[in-house]
């Protein structure tokens, strides 16, 4: 057999502990700027006309911001300045004092709040989330599937405890919009404090030796450091595919333009649950065996190669999506459009493959190569996402932007037409690249007259 059961971890449990936690809080700020949306517009008492407009330009500066504190880490960290390891930890308890200040801008100004500093501090929490990120994959080695394994259970947290709230307090006579993201962002904000200290213990110690930091050397004695990324090509294209094209699709395309709103929402929280298996079973399998992702692809594991199957699927989804879109007369579109059973178990499958490839990718970056890359990993599988996301919210708006009547290819060459909307597309990605940051952000959502 390829797998066989491993005798013993090589990994410390804490280590496993902290970056699992670390896992469950990174992205918690994000998620309080976009799943709790519907609640702090009308705390900040915003028109809901807004709503879209306000979960964009946040979502945008996030993302931003994300990338340039991942840029900036991956400069520190490619440079080789000695004390990593003292800035690693004093960046996960940056996350931790992000959260707090996020906890203490919700609460300021009385009853309208005050949106300006809570927008700017989810921007410097995306920036600090950023700059953690690389301190996982350079530190992480073996165990960075439980940190990836961590990031979708975060997202079924939320929304057990978005339920859960309503549930109990919702006609209560209490303030819902104001309190039930309170909770969200404490909740956040403990996760955090548990993180930073598990990952103090894990790594902040002199005698814990960093992995995967040092560089490799070859057998010809040369310092292969970033020679060793010849041996990660594989999860590295995996990585650049999946985060790439995935949020060009979704939910902007499928499944929002796919169907209508409310089998929309509920196939995203099928997506949301399913979606997180992949992570769970590829931790489970590197935990429990020697023939994980997190191994090298050699030998009787380079069967993990054979994972680029499920990004033909992935990447067959978004073109039946597009086909379905401007070929309203295709029995391709007939079977898609306003039909939730077909829309969904599509839109599933594209995730999911998109779930498989991130996963075994990152896992497999680490093991083939050393922290070095993956840290340059993962800045290139965020470029990528960034403009494929920016290109993809700017064809969601051209394409609203026209009806039926006067469409803008009729008559137009297949070639023609595949021009025409990625240059709409670009069009509005530079506008909207060039519009993400506001120091008054409130005035972006004055009331239509």
């Amino acid at each position: 057999m390829y797998i066989k059961m491993s005798s013993k971890s090589n990994s410390s449990g804490v280590k496993k502990a902290s970056l699992f936690f670390v896992g469950l809080s990174l992205l918690q700020p994000l998620r309080v700027a976009l799943n709790a949306a519907v609640f702090s517009i009308r705390r900040f008492e915003i028109n809901e006309y807004f709503l879209s407009t306000y979960v964009n330009k946040i979502h945008n500066s996030m993302e931003l911001a994300c990338f340039l504190g991942v840029l900036l880490m991956n400069i520190y960290v490619l440079i080789g300045i000695p004390g990593t390891d003292a800035v690693a930890v004093a960046v996960n308890w940056l996350t931790c004092v992000m959260n707090l200040l996020l906890l203490y801008s919700y609460t300021m100004d009385g009853y309208s709040g005050n949106l300006s500093v809570f927008y700017w501090v989810l921007v410097f929490s995306a920036l600090a989330y950023g700059l953690n990120q690389i301190c996982v994959f350079k530190y992480a080695g073996k165990d960075v599937p439980f940190f990836i394994a961590a990031i979708p259970v975060s997202g079924i947290l939320v929304s057990i405890y978005h339920f859960v709230f309503l549930h109990f307090f919702e006609g209560k006579g209490i303030d819902i919009d104001y309190w039930i993201v309170i909770g969200q962002i404490g909740i956040g904000a403990v996760i955090s404090i548990v993180s930073s200290i598990l990952w103090s213990i894990a790594f902040g110690q002199a005698d814990c030796p960093a992995i995967s930091t040092t560089t490799t050397t070859g057998e010809n004695g040369k310092n292969e450091s970033f020679g060793a990324i010849k041996n990660a090509i594989s999860p590295m294209l995996m990585c650049a595919v999946g985060l790439g094209l995935v949020y060009a699709v979704y939910p902007g395309i499928a499944p929002y333009q796919l169907v209508v709103v409310e089998h929309a929402h509920k196939i995203d929280m099928i997506v949301m649950i399913l979606c997180a298996f992949p992570a769970a079973i590829i931790c489970l399998i590197s935990e429990l065996t020697t023939g994980g992702p997190n191994q090298k692809w050699e030998g009787g594991i380079a069967f993990w190669h054979f994972t680029w199957v499920f990004a033909i699927i992935y990447v067959m989804c978004p073109v039946l999506f597009l086909i379905s879109l401007h070929y309203k007369t295709s029995a391709i579109s007939r079977a898609i459009i306003g039909r939730p059973v077909v829309a969904g178990i599509l839109t599933v499958t594209f995730v999911f493959c998109q779930s498989v490839l991130i996963t075994i990718g990152f896992s497999g970056v680490d093991a083939n190569s050393n922290g070095k890359v993956a840290a340059f990993n993962t800045l290139l599988a965020l470029l990528i996402m960034n403009i494929f996301e920016f290109l993809g919210d700017g064809y969601v708006t051209a394409y609203r932007s026209y009806s039926r009547k006067e469409w803008p290819t009729d008559g137009l060459s297949n070639y023609d037409a595949v021009l025409f909307w990625l240059s709409r597309a670009s069009i509005n990605a530079v506008s909207s690249v060039k519009s993400s940051f506001a120091l008054d952000i409130r005035s972006q959502f004055a009331d239509p007259m």
